[in-house]
């Protein structure tokens, strides 16, 4: 299940990176991300490159495309919450995975706090 993460954020800026995390049966398989909402002008696209995938740390096995796609503020401005349509596109161009995703501000600076990222 795709999802987004919050690392690096800065209590005194409201503001980190947000990465895009998701299972993929093999690496190299995504060419790149769309990102739309009501408040960017047109879909922002992230590329995906080899060094975006890693295994997964809870069983060591499992494949996972983990990029960041820019700051929360870049994404929410002032919102507190903002839906954005995902699109995921194969590396033959056609998309391969569409879903509305839900970025919550509070949800997202939440479950920052219990990991390492910085937090002033």
């Amino acid at each position: 299940m795709p999802k987004l993460s919050l690392t690096e954020y800065n209590a005194k800026k409201d503001d980190g990176i947000l990465n895009f995390e998701v299972d993929v049966r093999m690496a190299d398989c995504i060419s790149y991300l769309e990102l739309k909402n009501e408040l960017t002008k047109k879909a922002i696209k992230v590329a995906v490159g080899e060094k975006d995938y890693y295994l997964s740390e809870e069983n060591g096995r499992d494949i996972l495309l983990r990029i960041p796609v820019g700051t929360l503020k870049d994404f929410l401005k002032k919102k507190e919450q903002l839906p954005t349509e995902l699109t995921i596109y194969s590396k033959s161009g056609k998309p391969i995975y569409t879903n509305e995703l839900s970025i919550n501000r509070v949800e997202l600076i939440n479950s920052s706090e219990g990991q390492s990222g910085k937090i002033d």
